[in-house]
C-alpha cells in the first residue's frame, strides 16, 4: 500500500515539473520575440578613402528605431578588414559615428575590407545583415632613396650614372629625379640640401642608368637622385628620399693612351713591363695614371686573381714622353692582365679611355742550355743547334714537341707572339718567328740523334712562301738569337737562349769560312764530336728594350698568331 502511494506521488510530481518547464519554455518565446522590421535596418551606401598609413571607411551612421532598442537591444556597424598576408581584424562601430578609420597600415598595401550593419537582440544574439565589400590599398607614399647610386662612366662630354631601385617603394614609382649642384669640393661630410638648381627627369627609367652632361670641366658637383610616386586622386607628387654623389667632372678634352704595350720579359730580367707614351698635346697629358694588375697562377688556385692598384705619377713614372712601369717575377708560370686608365683626382672612372693588355710570364728555363755548334757542312743560311738529353728530360719534352724561336739579336727574349717566318724577315731587326722541326714523324728531316741529344739545323727550308711556321733559310751577318719552347697542358716553357751570327764559324762572325754557295742538306751524316762547340753567355745579351723593336701585338700579318688556347681564356678572363 505504501508503495504504490509512493509512485502515485511520483507520478504526480513529474507532471507538476514537466507542466512548469512547457509554460517557462513558453514565457521565453514571447519574451525572445524580434520584431521583424528591426533586421531591415542597412547603411547609405558607406564608402572609403585611403591614405598612406590608413584607410578612413565613412557613411556608416544608422539612426535606428527606439523601439528596436528596448530591453538592451543595439545596433553596431561592423567593420573587419584583412591586410595581405596577415590575418583579419575587426571592430564594432557604434551606430552614432559617420566614419571608422583603420590605422596602423603600410603605404601601398592591399587590404580587403567587409562593412556590414548587425542588431544585437536583447538576448545578445548578433544578426547582421547585407556586407558591403571593399577591394583596395592604401595610397602612395615617398619611396625610400634609391641604392648603390654610383658612377660608371665619366668623359669630357658626359658623365654616366646607375642606381638600383629604392628598396621600399611605397608605390609603384612613377620615375626619378635629379638636380646637379657645385661645390668647393668633395672633402668632409656633405649633405645634400637642394640647391635650387633645375629638376631633370633621369631617363630612361627601365635601364636605371642616366646621363648628366653641361658639367664645368675640372669643377666640384653634387648629383643628387630621388624616386618619386603619383597620386593621381590628388594630382601631387611625391618625392622620395635622396641619393646623391660628388664628383669632379672630367677636363674638356682627354686623350687617348698611346703607344700602349705589356710584355712578359724573360731572360735575365725576368719581369713584367709596361710601356705608354703621354699625349701629344702637353696641355692634355693627366695629372697621373691608374694602373691594375691583375695575376692569376697554376701554381696555386688556378681561378683565383690578386688583383693590385697604383697610382702613377707622371714625374717618376715618364721619362720625356715615354712611360714605364716594371714588376719583377722571378717565379712565372703566371697569366698578367693589365689596365691602365688617366688619372685625375676625384674623377672616375674613365672607362672609355682605359687600356687593356694580358701576357703570360713562363717558368724560369731549366739549368741546361742549348749550344751552338760550328758546322762547316753547312750552308752559311743554316746553323746546328744542339739539344742535350738532360734538356729534354728537364723540359718533360720529346724533341717532335718542340719549336725554336728565332729572332734578332735579344729580342728572342720578347718573344710572347711570335710571327710568321716571312713577315718577321722583312723587319729590320728580324722580328721573332717560329722556326718548328715538325711533328715526331717529320722531326728527322732536320735533326740527327746523338749520343747525348739531337742536333738540328735552322734554316733548312727552301719553300717558306705561305706559310706561318716554316725553318726558312737564315740571313748571313745578322746576329740571332734562339731558344726552344716546350709546351705543357696549354702553357709552355722556354729554354735559355743561345746566341750566333748566321754564316760565322763562331760567335765572332767570319763569313769568309763558310761557302756562300747552295750545298744540300745532309740529312744523315752530321758529324757529331769533331765540330766546336760554342755556348752562349748572358753577357752578350743586350738591354731586352730598344725604340727599335716594335711592339709584335702592332704587326700587320695575314696569318693570326695564337697563343694556346687556356693562355688566351686565362688572359681574356683577367682583362674582363
Amino acid at each position: 500500500m505504501w508503495a504504490l502511494y509512493c509512485f502515485r506521488t511520483a507520478q504526480l510530481l513529474c507532471l507538476v515539473l514537466w507542466g512548469t518547464a512547457a509554460t517557462a519554455h513558453e514565457l521565453e518565446k514571447r519574451d525572445h520575440f524580434i520584431n521583424p522590421e528591426c533586421l531591415l535596418g542597412k547603411l547609405n551606401y558607406p564608402r572609403i578613402e585611403p591614405w598612406a598609413f590608413g584607410i578612413k571607411v565613412e557613411r556608416i551612421a544608422f539612426n535606428p528605431k527606439k523601439e528596436c532598442l528596448e530591453n538592451g537591444a543595439k545596433y553596431v556597424v561592423n567593420v573587419t578588414w584583412i591586410v595581405e598576408g596577415d590575418a583579419p581584424r575587426e571592430n564594432d562601430v557604434a551606430v552614432e559615428k559617420d566614419s571608422y578609420k583603420i590605422g596602423d597600415l603600410k603605404p601601398w598595401t592591399i587590404v580587403d575590407i567587409y562593412v556590414s550593419l548587425c542588431y544585437i537582440d536583447k538576448a545578445g544574439e548578433r544578426h547582421c545583415g547585407k556586407v558591403t565589400d571593399f577591394h583596395t590599398r592604401t595610397s602612395e607614399s615617398a619611396p625610400s632613396a634609391p641604392v648603390n647610386f654610383r658612377i660608371t662612366e665619366a668623359s669630357p662630354s658626359f658623365m654616366t650614372l646607375d642606381f638600383d631601385k629604392p628598396e621600399v617603394p611605397n608605390g609603384h614609382l612613377d620615375g626619378y629625379s635629379y638636380e646637379v649642384c657645385k661645390q668647393k669640393s668633395c672633402e668632409g661630410n656633405l649633405r645634400w640640401r637642394y640647391c635650387g638648381g633645375a629638376e631633370k627627369e633621369a631617363r630612361p627609367l627601365y635601364s636605371n642608368s642616366f646621363e648628366v652632361k653641361g658639367l664645368a670641366p675640372l669643377e666640384y658637383h653634387t648629383i643628387a637622385l630621388w624616386a618619386y610616386n603619383i597620386n593621381y586622386v590628388k594630382e601631387q607628387t611625391i618625392k622620395g628620399e635622396v641619393a646623391y654623389v660628388c664628383t669632379r667632372a672630367p677636363p674638356a678634352v682627354i686623350e687617348h693612351i698611346r703607344d700602349f704595350k705589356m710584355t712578359c720579359v724573360t731572360g735575365s730580367s725576368r719581369s713584367v713591363v709596361v710601356t705608354w707614351k703621354l699625349p701629344l698635346d702637353s696641355r692634355n697629358i693627366p695629372e697621373g695614371y691608374k694602373l691594375q694588375i691583375f695575376k692569376r697562377s697554376n701554381k696555386q688556385d688556378p681561378m683565383k686573381t690578386e688583383t693590385s692598384e697604383y697610382n702613377l705619377e707622371i714625374q717618376s713614372s715618364c721619362k720625356e714622353e715615354t712611360c714605364t712601369y716594371r714588376q719583377e717575377d722571378h717565379e712565372g708560370e703566371v697569366f698578367y692582365g693589365v689596365r691602365l686608365t688617366p688619372f685625375y683626382k676625384d674623377i672616375r672612372p674613365l672607362e672609355g679611355f682605359t687600356r687593356r693588355y694580358g701576357c703570360y710570364l713562363p717558368p724560369p728555363p731549366p739549368a741546361t742550355e742549348i749550344k751552338v755548334v760550328d758546322n762547316p757542312a753547312l750552308n752559311w743560311t743554316e746553323q746546328e743547334i744542339e739539344i742535350p738529353e738532360d734538356l729534354l728530360s728537364e723540359l718533360g719534352s720529346a724533341v717532335g714537341e718542340l719549336e725554336f724561336l728565332v729572332s734578332q739579336d735579344s729580342q728572342v727574349d720578347n718573344c710572347s707572339l711570335p710571327e710568321a717566318w716571312g713577315v718577321a724577315q722583312a723587319h729590320d731587326p728580324i722580328w721573332c718567328y717560329y722556326a718548328s722541326l715538325g711533328d715526331s714523324t717529320a722531326v728527322m728531316r732536320f735533326c740527327n740523334k746523338t749520343g747525348n741529344g739531337f742536333r738540328c739545323v735552322l734554316g733548312a727550308e727552301e719553300n717558306c712562301t705561305g706559310r706561318y711556321i716554316c725553318n726558312g733559310a737564315l740571313k748571313g751577318g745578322v746576329r740571332y738569337g734562339v731558344k726552344i719552347r716546350a709546351p705543357f697542358t696549354h702553357q709552355y716553357i722556354d729554354s735559355k737562349p743561345a746566341f750566333f751570327t748566321a754564316g760565322s764559324p763562331s760567335s765572332a762572325g767570319e763569313l769568309a769560312h763558310k761557302s756562300v754557295h747552295k750545298v744540300p742538306h745532309p740529312t744523315a751524316g752530321i758529324p757529331v764530336s769533331t765540330e766546336e762547340e760554342v755556348t752562349h753567355a748572358q753577357e752578350h745579351e743586350v738591354p731586352t728594350e730598344s725604340a727599335d723593336t716594335p711592339p709584335a701585338h702592332e704587326v700587320p700579318s695575314s696569318t693570326p698568331r695564337t697563343l694556346p688556347s687556356t693562355c688566351q681564356y686565362h688572359i681574356l678572363f683577367l682583362l674582363s
